[in-house]
């Protein structure tokens, strides 16, 4: 073997020489096994790069190979008539096999005509192998393990060739032996398609040759994106015999990866529709030539192409039809967008059209190989009827490839000829002509529908309208109506995708869309009443405009679907003139003469019901890019003209300038204040439409609506308009004049431009119209202002008694002051006052500022302040002043004030009668004052009390809460009724406020006098560190049973986290006990608003102590003097009062003394759980803390107490627990309780767990818990006594003498008679130390904790004591040091 290289940059060694990159061999072979019946072989190879085991499987064809999960990297050339071939020499890249160390596979076959090539054998061996000139391994047959033939290799040498970037590959494909397709006598017009076996779309097709069956094709190039980067794609090869009508016959096809097109070869193909007997293929196809190529594939950077096309055997349809084509560009999710029709090819069945150029939108889709068109041909008749022949829709790469011959589908999905083609070339972008903006249209209509009855025609007029703007449509042009004509000519118009507008940041502009914006035309019948009547409609763009004069069908899609309908007539483009500026386009549109426009409008045949009518208008603006949701503005009303059916109002003006853009703007963005941020700027007149309200005048105020019409400001730039009324009965409203006027001219409306809103107040009067009758005959008006957003009430008025038409007096609204702007919204609610404080409501109004300048006519007042829609009405209410002040002095607000209240008709809540009391809350909850109680009163009056507005309500617009209470003798008071008001409402004067209950009035709370005092007369209370407590309670649940009553004592818990402060004594069986007074510290409360827990128990003498309830109050709500509160238990109910008797303050508790380093327990039992059958226990107990982190143990006993025999309520002997023992005064510990027995199987009675913080509140009966739910007896702490010196343990002897023995020993002898030989030991656990374990300890510190390991060592083993159950042993002596040298040990 040689190596060698050539010149170029490529992978280098470590001395700097390119590395070998391509294996060139030369192989032959000898006495290969002989094929063919009456000669030898025509032998060829296949090498394969394998990855695994070769397994046999089968190829179309019929072939069968062994297939290596792996591909093909090189086919050679076919030799013919030899079984001793030696092939041409060939390079194997050895990146593509796997480098010098891979496998490979090679197949030997014998070549076939028909392309059922068989194989001669099989042999696998790695590359290494074949760089040993020479014999190099034996070909193996298929079936069985014999030689068929010897592979040589003749050359081999490794190269190095520089790397070149492989586009795609170049082909040269050829047949022979095709089938005849074309009849007897003919042959076929052969072409090739190349379908990707994924997707299954065509990305390359072959030209046609004529008449042969043995073509052969011009070369190709097939690019890499279509065989596999890796040419590992499934490609499917179809061979079809052309025809001109587009149903190409199948001849045959065949499936293979992008790898197998690389190289020479041959490959039948199969026509899976032939079944006959003997058949093997319809022909072979033989790759001629396949080399790679540097191209790759480039769609043109244009979005314009040249198309030639044309169509042949039309006429299915229409035996001699006249076509003309249509070229529609698809877009998902979108309309077809008509790209190109072209001329009327008259009287033939093969049509050649011009060459024309299409232009793809980039807005919409940029040109790629997928770009869907859809090609339609449509037949035109003389009269103007259009019929469809035929339908293609393919993609513009299909197009592009040649012998673009497709068969037309209908919709009956049958053949109607074919569509072909012939070429499709990009058009550079310096030659794509131009698009004009619009065109200047001359149009007429033909043989339109009669809507004017069988023996009238019609009046048509026509509307031009953007089809695609979002959310709303704009109109472009509306014409003239042409009187009685089925075949009218309008006159000459403009039109254009864009429209004009005004902008209030840019001034007028153009907007719009561009020449591929969908317009819609409608065509209608007029009519007097407004309702004008469909023709018909069609949808154009102005790029159709460009393809020339042309005809669109009227469609009136209500008719669509009734038998034989085809249109409503037929709307013609007689003459096209280009526009190519925007000016040209524009030039008659009115809103571009002036800001101002003066408006005459009049209306029709309105209804008449018992009278004549007296109507007048309002004129309302939407601007939907406002706030999306369209909500008028208000911005003239008309005067009223009496007693007609057929008003003309005054002419008015209105100025839609950029002040009123401005304004406009400025008052959307403020009318609510939830939604200010949503707001956008005004964007023009495509976003303005005006709202025409006609109303019937009612004297009361209950106007009757009429009719209502919508109009976009864009239509008013074209001609009267008529228009029916919505919502009303009947009539319409013609808009008979809107003409531009000097801008200097002043507006009718007293809205534009808006007055400066003042910085005092408006003066307002008020007065009522016909208001309902509350109290039989009449009312008793009087009614309130308040701001909707903020819920605060502006203004009362007074109350005018037995009166329907009240006039109040004149009063002042505040607007800086009250936050108040032109668009803020005022809430006015009459009532009619009652004496209890139910004040019925009237009715209701919500005006704004704004409306309050237009107030020509009453406003209605609605019954349900939640229902402003309802039709039923309470009367009427008159703006009859309104006044602006520049001035405004509110009323001052004093420091303090003196409050004075009674109760009215208060309800009966102990049967009869009520003791009620007053609470008054700030916005904080927190009680600032509580009254007196009142015995048997439901109309009280309330003892005068002074509050300090700032400090204990929190401001003149704070909130306070007052509540009437019925006072019970349990703590459960009941709520009769409350109010919330601020001291600012109140200070409006007296008056009855309804004691609002379960959402209803229940009595009222009278304000008798609001007097302001000073600061100095509110007495100061002096707020101590510290408070005596005196403690009842009264009317407790018997929680001993029926013939007993309760032990009952309380704990305080302070704060969220309720810490305990105190526990009281038990008091025996008494249910209204009276307890020991004590002291509780502020601070130690957590202050004065801190919540205050107190939890009642009832005491038992097993410690299960039975909860009563619990009472939640603050230390700040004791100040106002004694009060008893409900102990709430379990499921919200009372089990009894709790009462503060007294609360008296001291001036400090003295300091507690430091904790005591020990304590002195005396402990007894009580009811100590028995566990023997007979005998009472024999009690004592341990005391155990949790042991420490060094600890192996879980916890440490720390105390046993003595045994005392035969008792169940045992008293022990007095015992000290040092406070480092049990780690700290809150730590908890435990004491068990157990039952002595003999043989030391204690048996367990119970634990109570506690800490010594508990034990210091004094005497307690604790729980000797056994189980989940089960006492073992109670432990009773009978006292606790400090120790000032802690008990000191005595040092430790050097040696301790021990004297044991054994009892109820078990038997280990075997036999009825036999004992133990028992003997003990005693060890102790060392740990052992280690040089490893040594520098751990020194490297993480002594104070780590480290699992350290032991061992156990013997110190002691007794004698021997032979046969006994009961042992002594003698006595022995241990040193301390032996047992580790402390107590702990």
């Amino acid at each position: 073997m040689s190596s060698s290289s050539s010149g170029g940059v490529g992978v280098q060694d470590e001395r700097g020489a390119n590395k070998p990159n391509i294996l060139r061999l030369t192989l032959g072979a000898k006495n290969l096994d002989k094929k063919d019946l009456f000669g030898k072989s025509d032998p060829y190879i296949c090498i394969y790069a394998i990855q695994r085991a070769p397994t046999l499987a089968a190829l179309p064809g019929g072939m069968e190979t062994f297939f290596y999960n792996e591909r093909l990297v090189y086919r050679s050339e076919v030799i013919m008539k030899t079984l001793d071939p030696t092939w041409k020499t060939f390079d194997l890249p050895l990146d593509l096999i796997g480098g010098p160390n891979a496998m490979l596979g090679i197949q030997c076959y014998d070549w076939d005509k028909d392309g059922g090539h068989d194989m001669i054998g099989y042999l696998s061996l790695d590359v290494k192998s074949l760089t040993k000139e020479g014999p190099c391994a034996a070909f193996q047959k298929k079936k069985s393990s014999k030689s068929s033939g010897q592979l040589y290799v003749i050359r081999a040498e490794y190269l190095y060739r520089p790397v070149s970037l492989i586009g795609g590959y170049s082909i040269s494909l050829a047949a022979h032996g095709l089938d005849a397709k074309d009849g007897p006598g003919k042959k076929s017009d052969p072409f090739l398609e190349f379908v990707n076996g994924e997707t299954q779309k065509v990305f390359y097709r072959t030209e046609y040759i004529r008449q042969t069956l043995s073509p052969e094709w011009a070369p190709f190039t097939l690019y890499l994106e279509d065989l596999g980067t890796m040419l590992d794609k499934v490609i499917i090869v179809n061979c079809y015999d052309w025809d001109e009508d587009g149903s190409h016959d199948l001849i045959g096809s065949f499936a293979c990866k992008g790898m197998d097109l690389t190289f020479k070869g041959m490959f039948p193909l199969i026509n899976p529709n032939i079944s006959r007997p003997l058949y093997k293929n319809s022909g072979i196809l033989n790759i001629l030539d396949s080399h790679d190529v540097p191209t790759f594939r480039q769609f043109p950077p244009t979005n314009a192409f040249q198309i030639r096309c044309g169509a042949a055997k039309l006429g299915s349809v229409v035996s001699n039809p006249s076509p003309f084509l249509e070229v529609h560009l698809q877009v998902p999710n979108q309309a077809p967008r008509l790209l190109h029709r072209s001329e009327i090819v008259p009287k033939t069945r093969a049509p050649v059209f011009n060459p024309f150029i299409i232009t793809i939108p980039p807005v919409l889709v940029g040109p790629t190989v997928e770009t869907r068109l859809c090609f339609t041909l449509t037949n035109q008749e003389g009269s103007g009827v259009q019929t469809h022949l035929g339908i293609l829709t393919t993609t513009l790469a299909n197009i592009m490839l040649p012998n673009a011959y497709y068969k037309l589908g209908s919709a009956a999905d049958k053949s109607n000829g074919a569509f072909y083609v012939e070429s499709c070339s990009p058009v550079p972008a310096e030659k794509i002509p131009p698009f004009p903006v619009g065109f200047k249209v001359s149009c007429c209509g033909r043989n339109l529908d009669r809507k004017d009855g069988p023996l009238a025609k019609s009046d048509p007029f026509i509307e031009v309208w953007t089809a695609d703007l979002p959310g709303k449509q704009v109109m472009l042009y509306r014409s003239e109506f042409v009187k009685q004509d089925l075949n009218p000519v309008w006159e000459p118009f403009n039109v254009t995708s864009s429209y004009d507008t005004f902008d209030s940041r840019e001034g007028y502009v153009r907007r719009g869309g561009s020449v591929d914006s969908p317009l819609d035309l409608l065509v209608y019948d007029w009519d007097a009443s407004g309702h004008h009547d469909l023709i018909g409609k069609f949808q154009f763009t102005i790029r159709e405009l460009t393809f020339g004069p042309q005809q669109k069908n009227l469609i009136n899609p209500e008719k669509v679907g009734n038998f034989n309908y085809k249109s409503s007539g037929v709307f013609f483009f007689e003459k096209l003139d280009p526009i190519w500026t925007d000016d040209q386009a524009s030039s008659n549109n009115p809103l571009l003469l002036s800001s101002s426009f003066q408006f005459e409008i009049f209306a029709s045949k309105l209804p008449a019901q018992l009278r004549a009518a007296d109507p007048y208008i309002e004129v309302k603006l939407k601007d939907w890019s406002l706030n999306g949701t369209g909500r008028p503005v208000l911005v003239y009303r008309s005067e009223v003209c009496p007693k007609t059916s057929s008003p003309v109002w005054s002419p008015f003006v209105l100025n839609l300038g950029k002040h009123m853009a401005e304004g406009l703007m400025q008052f959307a963005r403020h009318a609510d204040a939830r939604t200010a941020l949503l707001v956008s700027p005004f964007r023009g007149w495509q976003d303005i439409t005006l709202q025409i309200t006609c109303y019937d005048f009612e004297t009361r105020g209950d106007h009757k609506l009429m009719g209502q019409i919508e109009i976009p400001m864009t239509e008013l730039a074209f001609k009267t308009i008529t228009k029916p009324f919505k919502g009303g009965d009947s009539g319409s409203l013609t808009i008979a004049r809107f003409v531009p006027v000097a801008p200097e001219t002043p507006p009718s409306s007293p809205l534009w431009p808006l007055p400066p809103l003042p910085q005092g107040a408006f003066e307002i009067k008020f007065s009522g119209i016909k208001l309902d009758a509350k109290d039989l005959r009449s009312s008793d008006p009087f009614f309130t202002i308040q701001n909707p957003l903020t819920g605060s009430l502006l203004y009362r008025s007074e109350i005018i008694k037995q009166n329907l038409n009240p006039d109040w007096a004149p009063f002042a609204v505040p607007t800086a002051a009250a936050g108040l702007a032109w668009h803020s919204k005022l809430l006015i609610t009459v009532y009619d006052w009652d004496k209890d404080g139910s004040h019925d409501v009237i009715g209701v109004t919500m005006p704004t500022l704004r409306d309050l300048l237009l107030a020509r006519c009453p406003w209605t007042l609605k019954l349900d302040r939640g229902r402003l829609e309802a039709s039923d009405t309470g009367g009427g209410l008159v703006f009859s002043s309104f006044r602006p002040l520049d001035t405004y002095t509110p009323p001052p607000v004093a420091q303090a004030y003196s409050f004075k209240f009674c109760c009215k008709k208060l309800d009966a809540m102990d049967v009869t009668t009520s003791d009620p009391f007053l609470k008054v809350e700030n916005n904080k909850n927190i009680t600032i004052y509580r009254s007196e109680v009142h015995m048997k009163d439901l109309n009280p009056s309330f003892d005068p009390f002074n509050l300090d507005v700032q400090d204990s309500i929190g401001g003149p617009d704070a909130q306070l809460k007052i509540s009437i209470y019925d006072w019970d003798k349990d703590g459960t008071h009941d709520l009769l009724g409350c109010v919330s008001v601020s001291v600012r409402v109140l200070l409006m004067g007296s008056f009855y406020y309804g004691l609002e209950r379960g959402g209803s009035t229940h009595g009222a709370l009278v304000l008798e006098e609001i007097i302001p005092v000073p600061l100095e007369s509110i007495p100061f209370t002096i707020l101590a560190e510290s408070y005596e407590l005196h403690v009842s309670m009264h009317k407790l649940e018997k929680m001993d049973g029926p013939l007993k009553k309760a032990d009952p004592f309380f704990e305080v818990h302070v704060g969220n986290q309720e810490t305990k402060t105190y526990r009281s004594e038990v008091v025996k069986q008494d249910l209204n006990p009276v307890f020991k007074p004590f002291q509780l510290d502020v601070r130690a409360a957590g202050g004065f608003d801190q919540p205050l827990i107190i939890q009642v128990h009832d005491w038992d003498a097993d410690g299960r102590h039975d909860k009563i309830g619990r009472v939640r109050m603050n230390l700040r709500d004791l100040l106002f003097g004694s009060f008893r509160y409900p102990i709430i238990g379990d499921g919200g109910r009372s089990f009894g009062g709790f009462q503060i008797d007294k609360f008296i303050p001291i001036p400090s508790l003295p300091t507690p003394p430091p904790p005591a380093l020990a304590y002195q327990l005396h402990v007894s039992g009580c009811k100590i759980k028995k566990t023997d059958v007979v005998r009472k226990p024999d009690p004592f107990f341990n005391v155990y803390v949790e042991a420490g982190p060094n600890s192996s143990a879980l916890r440490v006993k720390v105390y046993r107490s003595e045994v005392i025999k035969t008792e169940s309520n045992p008293t022990f002997l007095p015992f000290v627990v040092r406070v480092d023992d049990v780690k700290g005064l809150d730590t908890p510990f435990q004491l068990e309780m157990f039952d002595w027995d003999k043989d030391g199987s204690h048996d367990y009675c119970g634990t109570a767990t506690t800490t010594l913080k508990e034990l210091l509140f004094g005497f307690i009966t604790l729980p000797l818990m056994n189980g989940h739910d089960s006492s073992g007896g109670g432990l009773n702490v009978d006292a606790i006594f400090p120790m000032a010196i802690p008990p000191v343990f005595p040092p430790l002897a050097p040696a301790y003498s021990f004297n044991v023995s054994g009892k109820k020993l078990d038997s280990m002898d075997p036999g009825p008679m036999g004992k133990s030989d028992p003997y003990f030991d005693i060890s102790i656990e060392v740990p052992i130390i280690s040089a490893t374990s040594s520098s751990s300890s020194s490297s993480y510190g002594s104070h780590q904790q480290q699992h350290v390991p032991k061992r156990s060592i013997r110190i002691y083993r007794s004698e021997v004591v032979m046969k006994s159950l009961n042992p002594y042993w003698s006595g022995f002596i241990l040193n301390t040091a032996d047992l580790g040298g402390s107590y702990d040990s």
